[in-house]
C-alpha cells in the first residue's frame, strides 16, 4: 500500500499541476475539480472584497500552453492527441487549447486516485460535451457513473433560446468498485404525519385505496382480493375470513400473481362496474358479498391495502 507523502486537509496555493506531480500515486480517495469553463470571459474579484485585485482570464490560446504538454500527450496518449486535434478542427483552436490544459491535469488526477477513488468534474454547457469525451478517454467510458445537473440560478429569459440555468458535474470512478457512502436525511415531519400506523418493528405505514378513487378522469379502477372463506391468502394477517386484504409490504408482484392464478378468482372493476359473468352490479351489503363470493366468477374487494412509509 502506497503511503501519502502529504498530510490530510493540507491546503496548497499555486498551479495544481506542479503540486500534483509531487504527490505519490494512488493516495487520494476523492477529487472535486472546479476548473475554468472556457467561457471566453475575464473575471475579477469584486472591489472591497478580501480577494480584491485578484483576476484571471478564461480565454485560451495555443500561446497559453507549455510545449512539453503537447509532446507528452502525443507520445504517451495518442488517442487523446487525436481527440484534441478533432476539437480544434470541429470547434476552435481555443477549445483545443483549453482541453489540452485540462488533459494534462486530468491525467495526473487519474494517477493520484486510489483504485476505489472517485472524481467529480464541474463544468457548464460551453465545454461539457468535449470534457465528457476527454474523461471517457482518460478514465474509461465504463467508469462514467452520472452526469449531475445542478440548477445554479432561477429561471430567466435568454433571447431566442431556453434559459441557461444549470451546470453539469461529471462523476467518474477509478475502477469497477469504488467507495460509496449513501447519503441520508431525516424525513419531513409533515410527510411522517401521513402514516398513522406502526408495525411491531416500529416502521410506519398507512392503508390506502388501490382503486384510485377520486382521481380526475378516473384512472384504472382495479381491485384484487381473496375469495371469501378460501383460506388461501399467504399473508393472512388481517384475520378477516370474508375479504382478506393484500399487504403490499409483505408480498411481491410475482407471488401475488402466482397466488391469484392458483388459489383465487379475481375480478376487475372498471368505471362501469364490476366485471362478472353472472352479475355486473356490486353487492349492496356485506351479507350479499358473502353469498355472491361463492360464485367462481365474482369476487368482492376490500379495496384497501397496506402501504409502507419506510
Amino acid at each position: 500500500m502506497i503511503v501519502p507523502n502529504f498530510a490530510s486537509r493540507t491546503l496548497w496555493t499555486g498551479d495544481n499541476l506542479d503540486i500534483m506531480r509531487g504527490m505519490n500515486s494512488e493516495t487520494v480517495d476523492l477529487i472535486y475539480a472546479d476548473p475554468p469553463f472556457n467561457s471566453n470571459r475575464d473575471y475579477a474579484a469584486p472591489v472591497g472584497s478580501q480577494a480584491a485585485g485578484a483576476a484571471f482570464k478564461d480565454t485560451w490560446t495555443l500561446d497559453d500552453l507549455d510545449v512539453a504538454w503537447m509532446g507528452l500527450i502525443a507520445d504517451e496518449q495518442p488517442a487523446i492527441a487525436y481527440l484534441l486535434d478533432t476539437a480544434g478542427r470541429t470547434h476552435s483552436k481555443g477549445m483545443q487549447s483549453y482541453l489540452t490544459m485540462m488533459a494534462v491535469r486530468l491525467l495526473e488526477m487519474k494517477r493520484l486516485l486510489k483504485p476505489t477513488g472517485s472524481i467529480y468534474l464541474h463544468c457548464d454547457s460551453f465545454a461539457s460535451a468535449y470534457l465528457k469525451t476527454l474523461m471517457d478517454a482518460i478514465f474509461g467510458r465504463r467508469q462514467f457513473q452520472n452526469s449531475i445537473t445542478w440548477k445554479r440560478t432561477t429561471a430567466h429569459s435568454d433571447a431566442s433560446r431556453y434559459g441557461r440555468v444549470d451546470d453539469q458535474i461529471l462523476f467518474y470512478t477509478a475502477g469497477e468498485s469504488w467507495t460509496w457512502n449513501q447519503p441520508y436525511q431525516p424525513y419531513d415531519a409533515r410527510y411522517l404525519a401521513r402514516f398513522k400506523r406502526s408495525d411491531a418493528d416500529g416502521r410506519k405505514w398507512s392503508d390506502d385505496n388501490l382503486t384510485a378513487k377520486g382521481l380526475s378522469g378516473g384512472g384504472t379502477n382495479t381491485s384484487i382480493a381473496a375469495a371469501a372463506h378460501c383460506g388461501a391468502c399467504p399473508w393472512r394477517r388481517c384475520g378477516n375470513s370474508t375479504t382478506m386484504a393484500i399487504c403490499i409490504s409483505l408480498a411481491t408482484a410475482e407471488s401475488v400473481a402466482s397466488a391469484i392464478s392458483t388459489n383465487w378468482t379475481a375480478g376487475l372493476r372498471n368505471r362501469s362496474g364490476m366485471i362478472s359473468r353472472r352479475s355486473t352490479r356490486r353487492p349492496k351489503s356485506a351479507s350479499a358479498t358473502r353469498h355472491r363470493n361463492r360464485s367462481p366468477y365474482w369476487i368482492g374487494s376490500s379495496k384497501r391495502a397496506a402501504i409502507p412509509a419506510i
